[in-house]
């Protein structure tokens, strides 16, 4: 298996088990100091693991029950693609890209 392909399947399996375990330590984790997290397209995005980690602490105090999967479609070069879906009591969040 190629080495690009674990590593985006290492991290969307951390994703999916920080949030299903209401982790927001490793939700964090997942990101560089400077790295950026946008929750959707009509929100500016949190920029910082320190910011992350606090959207993440209030995703961990709200949302339980969560069940995430995804499916990778394209990893080439520096561009990563998946679709993933999380849902919980009644309600699904899907993102169609991941990069």
């Amino acid at each position: 298996m190629d080495k690009d392909l674990v590593a985006f399947k290492s991290w969307l399996d951390g994703y999916g088990q920080a949030w299903e375990n209401r982790n927001p330590e490793a939700a964090a984790a997942l990101f560089n100091e400077s790295g950026s997290y946008q929750v959707t397209p009509f929100l500016e995005p949190m920029r910082g693991r320190k910011a992350i980690f606090e959207y993440w602490s209030e995703v961990a105090r709200t949302e339980k029950d969560i069940r995430f999967g995804y499916e990778i479609l394209v990893v080439k070069d520096e561009l990563n693609i998946a679709r993933w879906s999380a849902s919980r009591q009644g309600y699904t969040l899907s993102l169609m890209e991941f990069s």
